[in-house]
């Protein structure tokens, strides 16, 4: 009787934390795709002016994916984990072992995977974009995401083929969860950790190389000041906050964890992956709106040519030409390297 009565309340205990475990993650989906609206309504006006009305190329399409993408798979994954309304199982019941596989299995997984590729796509431009001179490190960056992904992709087949995912419970309850120990199901987030550091760390010594090597006059100018640090600054935004959330993935993954925090945290990942993405792109376009609305009124614009057009009964101005004055020390730097790295960052604006 002590030993059915022990049995019992372990039953009991393990049923009443997975169900505590059920709960947080519901929790944590609703965060996510708080977040994602949120984010959503913040920039949806600078998303309508600077890239609605633009002329659609690989960059819009990247940022449509990333940002609309991760939003159908983040509500349809707070609908499939908070579906049926009740745990007690009749005949009507829908959630099955069949239909546990299939999210947690296929569609959880297939849905990380494709996002972080869309992520990183975005980022593997930025870094393109840095690096425009340089072709071995414009194909040499394509070539590691490539292989990055790949290496995702065969990871996360290889760790789920031996898993196994089953909907039944004690006591007539039903939830997903895996039945069987798999302990290097964290191995499918290395690759895109690696490569998060390499892409940070490569703009980073870009960012770096163009403030070290330009003069102070130059540094000065508007293309420069405005787009390289904002470059900077998302940058290093970037990479701490994606850091941060692949490592909370990694540690619920690990082996002494428990199996059913497995899934909790996928849709937060995916969904800081999109908004900093999504804020990246956004950034820079805004930034560059806003040099084109100042040189559109500035000495090139119509408006400055219309109230500085001679008027018909004016004297024509003499001029005087002199020779010019000898250009400074930096000025051959400045016109050959600064100006080629702030073409390569104007290509993202």
């Amino acid at each position: 009787m002590d030993v059915d009565s022990d049995a019992f309340r372990a039953v009991v205990a393990g049923l009443a934390q997975g169900l505590q475990d059920l709960q947080l993650t519901k929790y944590i989906y609703g965060s996510a795709l708080t977040i994602l609206v949120w984010d959503w309504c913040l920039t949806f006006e600078d998303e309508r002016e600077t890239i609605w009305r633009k002329r659609t190329n690989l960059l819009q399409v990247l940022y449509y994916l990333n940002r609309y993408g991760t939003f159908v798979f983040t509500v349809f994954n707070v609908i499939s984990v908070n579906l049926p309304s009740r745990l007690v199982t009749d005949a009507r019941y829908i959630l099955t072992s069949h239909s546990c596989e299939g999210w947690l299995h296929v569609s959880l997984s297939a849905q990380t995977a494709a996002q972080w590729l869309v992520t990183s796509a975005i980022v593997t431009y930025r870094v393109r974009a840095l690096y425009q001179s340089n072709r071995m490190m414009k194909v040499g960056i394509v070539v590691v995401w490539a292989l990055t992904n790949i290496g995702i992709i065969v990871l996360t087949i290889v760790n789920l083929i031996p898993d196994k995912i089953v909907a039944e419970l004690p006591f007539g309850l039903r939830a997903c969860h895996s039945i069987v120990d798999v302990p290097l199901i964290f191995t499918p987030f290395l690759p895109g950790l690696a490569y998060d550091i390499l892409a940070f760390s490569l703009a980073l010594w870009k960012i770096y190389d163009h403030a070290s090597t330009t003069s102070t006059a130059s540094r000065n100018t508007g293309a420069g000041r405005s787009v390289y640090s904002l470059m900077a600054f998302d940058s290093a935004l970037y990479f701490v906050i994606m850091s941060a959330a692949t490592l909370v993935n990694i540690f619920i993954q690990l082996p002494f964890t428990r199996d059913t925090l497995r899934i909790m945290w996928d849709p937060m990942l995916m969904a800081l992956g999109s908004t900093m993405c999504s804020r990246m792109v956004l950034n820079l376009k805004v930034a560059g709106s806003r040099r084109a609305t100042e040189t559109t009124t500035g000495s090139d614009g119509w408006s400055y040519k219309m109230s500085h057009m001679p008027r018909p009964d004016a004297p024509i101005p003499t001029y005087h030409v002199r020779e010019p004055s000898p250009l400074p020390p930096s000025f051959p730097l400045y016109s050959t390297q600064f100006r080629g790295e702030a073409s390569e960052a104007a290509r993202w604006v």
